[in-house]
């Protein structure tokens, strides 16, 4: 990790972390994310083992990137946005979900569009997002709710 700022409270279990990016405090990224170059991962994140975030991201504080999740080149997500992989999500420790949890089948996997930007607060970002988000527009989200807006 050539040029990396590592925040000393971080822990960071991947060596796919591009140049110029800083990690701050209390963030954990698992072995197998990728995040690109130039990117500003805020504190108390985490970043979930196959999540993919390109280059000049900001992820702003409180976010959980989680696998099957790409932010393209430039996303800037807000504090404490919301994204699910999972639509009907059950604990895989039930002994009725062993089946459903066999395989990666579950995954929902999101993009977010190069440029886009995902405004704070809590909502449920999901792959339907991936035709609604792109550089031109922003999320602006409120609780239970999103407005996609043209930014220019």
């Amino acid at each position: 990790m050539e040029d990396v700022f590592v925040h000393r409270t971080a822990l960071v279990e991947s060596a796919a972390i591009g140049k110029g990016t800083r990690i701050w405090a209390f963030v954990h990224v698992l072995p197998g994310a990728t995040i690109g170059a130039n990117c500003n991962i805020g504190d108390h994140s985490f970043v979930e083992s196959g999540a993919r975030i390109g280059d000049d991201v900001t992820v702003k504080n409180g976010n959980a990137i989680w696998e099957g999740l790409t932010l393209e080149d430039g996303v800037f997500v807000g504090p404490g946005v919301v994204f699910t992989n999972d639509l009907r999500p059950r604990s895989p420790r039930l002994a009725e979900a062993a089946d459903r949890y066999a395989d990666t089948g579950w995954l929902t996997p999101t993009t977010v569009c190069r440029g886009a930007t995902l405004g704070a607060g809590p909502s449920r970002i999901t792959n339907q997002m991936r035709k609604a988000t792109p550089t031109t527009t922003a999320v602006v989200a409120k609780i239970r709710t999103s407005m996609p807006s043209r930014c220019s």
